[in-house]
């Protein structure tokens, strides 16, 4: 099944998404990710698996990220911090504000971090998390 969704993806997605998402499932992001048993796990899975492909293969986070939401979606249908229930969303701003740590410049991050400030109708961060990762995105 990752084989014939590889294929279909590899044709349709420019050369550099393709080449991270290779790298990430070279890095076991199947397993790592189909594991994981809710979207707070695997929003820790996926922050660790873009950090070791950056960190091993000098590939761009935000690629990395992407990639991994493309793999995420595949397995388990679109995927977001919509996955996280009412109370889960300050866990998934702590576990956003640790990848924020390790990357400042992860701009996927900040967009994700803003969806869980607004699901808390935390508008004004929210906003500032958005503003970040289209900076951040457009400075690449």
């Amino acid at each position: 099944r990752l084989k014939a969704f590889f294929s279909d993806f590899a044709k349709e997605e420019p050369k550099p998404l393709r080449i991270a998402f290779e790298r990430c499932i070279e890095a076991n992001a199947y397993f790592a990710l189909k594991s994981a048993s809710d979207g707070v796990k695997r929003v820790s899975r996926k922050v660790e698996i873009a950090q070791r492909v950056r960190n091993e293969h000098g590939l761009d986070t935000t690629l990395c990220a992407e990639a991994l939401d493309i793999l995420e979606a595949a397995l388990f249908g679109t995927v977001s911090t919509a996955d996280y229930d009412n109370k889960e969303y300050t866990n998934a701003i702590t576990d956003l504000n640790e990848a924020l740590k390790l990357d400042p410049n992860f701009a996927f991050a900040y967009f994700n971090r803003g969806s869980a400030y607004n699901s808390k109708s935390n508008y004004d961060h929210a906003i500032a998390d958005y503003n970040e990762a289209l900076r951040l995105v457009k400075h690449r």
